[in-house]
């Protein structure tokens, strides 16, 4: 019993150290946008690497991947971006991930928006960008749940410019989008099946990892799932995809089944998401009464 309540416990709070699980790790965090082709044909792309502590830093040894591996992961990365919240005086710098599912609409956690959860619906302190440094401009923050760590953005599409512009606007359906899936169920062994993760790591960049293995509706929470494709700091507010690069989930945090929750890093680690069930579930509700909207965030949803 002390040991159930203990993971209670630690399952929702926002971490610093990685959450990385060995046994378990597909691909590791590879930095996919900066990847080089080689003479074969294949990719060489670096990796950002890791210590016993679960700190992450630029310079880890590279992968190669057939093209055709790498052209997917690519592209699946695309829609997901860098988020970082505005931080106050003497503050460290805060750095999280959203990705566009369609119609300039984002998803991505309450926490990266707004730390503090208090913003709910305005577009202030919090810019989002995307791996060329571009910048897009927030409409609206269509609003928030609290319990769940979740926000639904609304971004402001391209302004015209004739002549002279006061400054260069960009519109994030440029960079394509997320599907999701209305429902997910892993198919044949949960432990088989490899889910991908797409973040802000570390605030390094957006990263690609893989891991195989998801474990649905733990008792306690019917609204998350578990899993462990490597995530650190940085990556909540990020995808979780399927083998079809379907989102089947909306990364939260990193957590622990481990001895040592300081330091979870170890073989009986796990990371937590908000099931995609819960997230259209979410969204459908608050936009009832905007029927565009809706009809906008249906077209996301793979039924």
């Amino acid at each position: 019993m002390k040991i159930i309540l203990l993971l209670m416990a630690f399952s929702f709070i926002p971490r610093a150290g990685s959450s990385i699980n060995p046994d378990r790790i597909v691909e590791p965090f590879l930095r996919i946008f900066q990847g080089k082709v080689l003479a074969d044909g294949s990719v060489k792309v670096p990796t950002t690497s890791w210590d016993k502590q679960g700190n992450l830093s630029l310079g880890g040894p590279s992968k190669i991947l057939e093209k055709e591996k790498f052209d997917s992961l690519h592209a699946l990365a695309k829609p997901v971006f860098r988020m970082e919240p505005s931080a106050g005086p003497g503050e460290e710098p805060r750095k999280g991930t959203a990705f566009h599912i369609g119609h300039n609409l984002v998803l991505t956690n309450q926490h990266v928006l707004d730390p503090e959860r208090k913003n709910t619906t305005q577009c202030k302190d919090f810019r989002i960008l995307d791996n060329d440094g571009k910048a897009f401009d927030c409409e609206k923050v269509i609003f928030c749940n609290n319990q769940h760590d979740i926000c639904l953005i609304k971004m402001a599409p391209k302004k015209p410019c004739f002549l002279l512009c006061g400054k260069i606007t960009h519109e994030v359906t440029e960079s394509g989008a997320v599907k999701m899936r209305a429902t997910y169920a892993p198919a044949g062994n949960p432990d088989d099946n490899i889910l991908t993760a797409i973040g802000n790591s570390m605030g390094l960049g957006i990263h690609v990892s893989q891991g195989k293995g998801v474990l649905l509706a733990p008792n306690h929470n019917e609204s998350v799932a578990w899993f462990y494709a490597p995530v650190t700091k940085g990556n909540s507010g990020g995808p979780l995809l399927d083998s079809d690069g379907l989102m089947v989930g909306l990364i939260k945090q990193q957590s622990a089944v481990a001895k040592d929750i300081v330091n979870p890093v170890g073989n009986t680690t796990y990371n937590v998401a908000l099931r995609v069930e819960t997230v259209v579930r979410l969204c459908r509700e608050a936009l009832a009464s905007d029927r565009e909207t809706l009809e906008q965030f249906n077209e996301s949803v793979v039924e």
